[in-house]
């Protein structure tokens, strides 16, 4: 593992394609190999496994191809990106509670130094619907700080940090994602090391 090096975000975006979402993120960095992907979601696949099981019920429980049902389990998403755009640097998908993007985005500035990446694409995705961090070692977009404190809660229904990241996107500021991950517009910040 290397010494842990500052991270900063280097570009951000949100929109309804996470494939195209993805594939704006990294247009121009050359060799993909040392870029990683950490998505973060609440429900995966949820409304796709319950159309899958819908459709064996119409069917008077035939159980037919998952083939026809486009992810049907969480991390195909991850898949979907990482083929669809020839990226094979490490890549996962997280699943926890009300902080997944916050959670993800915490894994990738790990990632980054224990991987030797590049730079690491980050945030939350549901439906379909992402909200993504490029980071790097540059900061041109906004400083990135972890605490070493995080907390989680188990009952939630929905990624807080994921509509707090695509608030960010959207208006810059500063803003608590969670999970310990902070993100500040500062341009003149220097950014963070993992914890």
């Amino acid at each position: 593992m290397t010494d842990p090096r500052p991270i900063a975000i280097l570009r951000a975006a949100s929109g309804d394609d996470a494939v195209d979402v993805v594939r704006g993120l990294v247009h121009g960095l050359g060799d993909l190999s040392r870029v990683g992907l950490i998505l973060g979601t609440t429900s995966g696949s949820l409304a796709a496994d319950r159309a899958f099981d819908c459709s064996r019920v119409d069917d008077g429980g035939k159980y037919i191809s998952p083939a026809a049902f486009s992810r049907t389990l969480p991390s195909v998403i991850v898949a979907e990106i990482t083929l669809a755009l020839q990226m094979n640097g490490p890549s996962l998908l997280v699943s926890a509670p009300e902080a997944s993007a916050a959670l993800a985005i915490r894994r990738a500035t790990l990632w980054m130094n224990a991987f030797d990446l590049l730079h690491c694409v980050a945030g939350g995705v549901e439906g379909g619907r992402a909200a993504l961090l490029l980071l790097g070692r540059e900061a041109l977009r906004g400083a990135l700080t972890l605490t070493a404190t995080w907390q989680a809660a188990v009952h939630a229904r929905e990624d807080l940090s994921l509509m707090r990241l695509s608030t960010w996107i959207r208006d810059g500021g500063d803003v608590e994602l969670g999970a310990g991950v902070r993100i500040s517009s500062a341009m003149d910040t220097s950014v963070i090391a993992g914890q």
